[in-house]
């Protein structure tokens, strides 16, 4: 499982209910759940930008978030109206692939 699979799973369906969010990420090993969670913070920085603003972007951004954190996260940003993280995740998608940046690299 890659980044860019649960990148397409949160697009094509976000999740509604942090159990929904728990159940997405739990299809994913931990590193692929910590990059989408910094994907979608970096996707948020660069939400009205053309490429990424530092080359050297990384999942470790995020290193003082617990992991047992992410599904509330990923529900906060995607759950009921909030919509976000489609946006900042299109954002870093565009983003990277303007920039010539290896998603899976996160």
């Amino acid at each position: 499982m890659t980044l860019s699979s649960a990148i397409q799973d949160v697009l094509a369906s976000p999740p509604q209910t942090k159990a929904d969010a728990a159940t997405l990420l739990s299809k994913y090993p931990a590193k692929v759940q910590r990059q989408l969670i910094a994907a979608i913070y970096i996707g948020r920085d660069h939400i009205n930008q053309q490429k990424l603003l530092d080359p050297n972007v990384s999942a470790a951004d995020i290193d003082h978030i617990p992991e047992a954190d992410f599904a509330g996260i990923l529900y906060e940003k995607c759950g009921g109206s909030h919509d976000a993280a489609v946006g900042y995740l299109n954002a870093f998608k565009h983003c990277a692939k303007a920039s010539n940046f290896d998603i899976e690299g996160l």
